[in-house]
């Protein structure tokens, strides 16, 4: 199994699209390389 990070403007829009593609199994949004545990 591979895994990729992808950045986009919404998160879920991004999520969505991506879990529509045949043979991905998870995604999970958030923020990368910060320091804030619970960013808004």
């Amino acid at each position: 199994m591979s895994e990729i990070y992808l950045a986009g403007g919404c998160f879920w829009g991004l999520e969505k699209y991506i879990a529509s593609i045949q043979g991905v199994q998870a995604t999970q949004v958030g923020y990368a390389n910060g320091n804030t545990e619970y960013p808004t």
